[in-house]
């Protein structure tokens, strides 16, 4: 099992979480390293997030209010995801094969 691409910006939500998890079982299935993961995760968060947007806040920015972030329901679960798997090679943040397993099955299960 490789890498999915890590452009997420084309896919629905749907199809966007089962990539982060297809995303996660290449590392459980050893093809890849955590650093691997952590680098596409960083990608595809920058795909899907800030795709056009400078940041974050910029992407989701309420347009009433600029200074409250709204992130669409059927995306938190994706912000969430790739923000805990884009830092899982930093000790600070590691996540062990129970915590990346559980990820993984949210991602698959998740209905929004």
């Amino acid at each position: 099992m490789t890498l999915p691409s890590p452009n997420l910006a084309p896919l629905t939500a749907a199809d966007a979480r089962i990539t982060i998890a297809n995303a996660i079982d290449a590392l459980l299935s050893n093809t890849i390293s955590l650093a691997q993961l952590a680098q596409w995760a960083l990608k595809a968060y920058h795909s899907r997030v800030t795709d056009g947007a400078d940041d974050l806040e910029d992407a989701f920015a309420d347009e009433d209010d600029e200074d409250e972030i709204v992130v669409p329901a059927d995306e938190q679960l994706i912000v969430d995801a790739l923000d805990a798997l884009m830092f899982a090679d930093d000790p600070t943040f590691a996540l062990d094969g129970a915590t990346l397993i559980s990820w993984r099955n949210r991602l698959r299960i998740a209905v929004v």
